[in-house]
């Protein structure tokens, strides 16, 4: 069950693009709470079709100017997981720009409206061919309403020292997605499956701050490093010598 509903001024969206999402038992954890990559696969969701509403996502982009969206950084905030059977109102807009880059809010509503879950992405486009940077007029993306944000806008630094090797996985086809390259939700995939199930019956994720620092490709073999310190988990995903992506989770126990 979704819907949307969105006002436009001279073609120009005025408020946040909603939809509601109903949470079955394919997203679920062990304890029937959504599971985290659910959470930002529903973020992805909403970022392509919000910006399918503006008419810049990805095919539009690809067909047009060559280039496409990533996501650089993320970070979450979770107050409260939704849970089995619970519909959830998930609301997201643009917050902040410059000249090449656009941080997007996606914020999660219980019933109540109580905010469950608060989500900031940074995007920028790239150039397929070249793989470099392009600006946001570059792809004629200027028009566009910018909203209050709710979340802080600064990530956590990336940390890369005196981390210790855990596992390698290889990059394989269901990981790569539209741009040829191992999607977003696949690193968080990893580091759940790199954490034991006992962590996740007797913890509880307040928090998580993602860099995606270089792409990786089908075939490639990615070694994954770890470090906790207390409620804090650090990982580092590394191709070779070359960081591609480092995830910190703040966690607190089960009650």
């Amino acid at each position: 069950m979704f819907f949307c509903y969105n006002y436009y001024v001279g073609g120009v969206i005025m408020e946040k693009f909603n939809k509601i999402f109903h949470v079955d038992s394919s997203k679920l954890d062990s304890n029937a709470y959504i599971r985290l990559d659910h959470i930002f696969e529903l973020i992805e969701i909403m970022i392509t079709e919000y910006l399918g509403v503006l008419k810049k996502d990805n095919i539009v982009l690809k067909n047009e100017f060559n280039s496409a969206w990533v996501i650089t950084k993320c970070k979450l905030e979770i107050n409260k997981l939704p849970y089995w059977n619970d519909d959830v109102r998930v609301e997201i807009g643009i917050i902040n720009n410059n000249s090449a880059k656009i941080n997007l809010e996606t914020i999660f509503y219980d019933k109540n409206n109580n905010v469950l879950i608060d989500a900031l992405d940074e995007m920028c486009i790239i150039n397929l061919e070249s793989r470099r940077i392009s600006r946001l007029k570059d792809i004629q993306f200027t028009d566009f309403i910018l909203y209050e944000n709710n979340i802080d806008l600064n990530y956590a630094k990336v940390d890369t020292l005196d981390y210790k090797y855990n596992e390698s996985v290889n990059v394989r086809l269901i990981d790569v997605d539209f741009t040829k390259h191992c999607n977003n939700i696949s690193y968080v995939r990893y580091i759940i499956n790199n954490l034991d199930y006992d962590f996740f019956m007797n913890n509880v994720i307040e928090n998580v701050t993602i860099h995606y620092l270089h792409e990786s490709i089908i075939n490639e073999k990615l070694n994954i490093y770890n470090k906790n310190i207390g409620n804090n988990i650090k990982y580092l995903i590394k191709k070779d010598d070359e960081n591609v992506c480092y995830i910190e989770l703040n966690c607190k126990k089960r009650v």
